[in-house]
């Protein structure tokens, strides 16, 4: 049979691998969110760059 201090210990185990898990979710989440932001980041460049490709195309055009 399991005694109050072998318990405690399951505890204070479950407990801290719960904390850990909870910490590394977080932590991924954060990874993410940056991902995200630097993918968004990269499109808004290159919309510019295409946008800027277009109006020299079109301002070379009318000379």
């Amino acid at each position: 049979m399991v005694d109050q201090e072998q318990l405690q210990r399951l505890v204070a185990k479950w407990t801290a691998d719960s904390d850990g898990y909870r910490a590394e979710a977080q932590r991924l989440e954060l990874n993410d969110r940056s991902r995200h932001a630097t993918s968004i980041a990269m499109l808004e460049a290159s919309a510019q760059a295409i946008d800027r490709c277009v109006l020299q195309i079109k301002t070379l055009g009318r000379f």
